[in-house]
C-alpha cells in the first residue's frame, strides 16, 4: 500500500443513500484503494456527529491539524473490486476545508506529505486558495482563505469522483444528478449529486482525463 494511503471515509449516512446514488455494496462501498465506511459499518459514530465525512483513516498518519482520523483499517473482505451501477471508477480527489490554509499546509507537510500545486482564486469576498496534495493514490484538495480567518480545525467535507461515462451516470440518476458542465481542468466535464437523495457528503462526479492522462 502507498505511503499515506487514504484507507478509508468515515461517513455518518446510511448504505441506502449510497445504495439510491448507485453505488454497490452492502456496509461498506470500496472505490479504487480506499473503503467508504458506512454508519453501518462503523463503530464509530456517536449522538451529534455532523452528517457526511466524520472521520477518516490515513495509513501511518495519526494526527493532522484536527481532522478525524481513526485507525480503521479494511480488512481483505472489505476491499471488493466491484463495478458500480452509476460508473464511478475513482476518487479523483476529496476535500478538506480549514480556515487556517497556511497551517494546514505545514501540519500536512510535517507528516510528509508534501503539496505539489497551489491555486489561487480572487474573489470579492477574499481571495481563496487550493492547495494539492497526494494520500497514496487520492488527491487531497485543502481549500481556505487566503490569508487566516480563525483558529477552528480542518474538516473533511465532500468527494469528487471520476466515472467511466458521465452521460450515462447523469441518464441513471436523473433528476438526482444536477446538468452537466464543463470542468474548470480543460476536456473535463462534471456533474453534482443532488442533497436530496439523502447523502450528507457533497458528490460531484467528474469525467475521465481526455486520453487517460493522470
Amino acid at each position: 500500500m502507498n505511503a499515506s494511503q487514504l484507507q478509508a471515509l468515515i461517513v455518518d449516512d446510511p448504505i441506502e443513500a449510497w445504495t439510491a446514488a448507485g453505488f454497490a455494496g452492502e456496509d461498506v462501498v470500496t472505490i479504487g484503494s480506499t473503503t467508504v465506511v458506512t454508519t453501518a459499518a462503523s463503530e464509530n459514530r456517536g449522538d451529534g456527529h455532523r452528517q457526511g465525512i466524520v472521520g477518516a483513516s490515513i495509513a501511518g498518519i495519526g494526527e493532522l491539524d484536527g481532522l478525524d482520523l481513526g485507525s480503521w483499517v479494511p480488512t481483505p473482505g472489505d476491499i471488493i473490486d466491484t463495478d458500480h451501477p452509476n460508473g464511478v471508477v475513482a476518487i479523483d480527489h476529496v476535500v478538506v476545508m480549514t480556515p487556517d490554509s497556511d497551517r494546514t499546509t505545514e501540519a500536512f507537510e510535517a507528516q510528509g506529505i508534501d503539496a505539489r500545486r497551489v491555486r489561487r482564486i480572487e474573489l470579492e469576498g477574499g481571495d481563496r486558495r487550493q492547495t494539492f496534495f497526494w494520500l497514496g493514490d487520492v488527491i487531497c484538495e485543502v481549500v481556505g482563505p487566503d490569508e487566516p480567518a480563525g483558529d477552528g480545525p480542518a474538516q473533511w467535507w465532500g468527494l469528487a469522483l471520476t466515472v467511466r461515462d458521465l452521460e450515462a451516470t447523469v441518464t441513471l440518476l436523473g433528476e438526482a444528478a444536477s446538468p452537466i458542465k464543463p470542468a474548470v481542468q480543460p476536456g473535463r466535464f462534471v456533474s453534482t449529486l443532488r442533497r436530496d437523495v439523502g447523502l450528507g457528503v457533497p458528490i460531484l462526479f467528474i469525467s475521465e482525463h481526455p486520453g487517460g492522462a493522470s
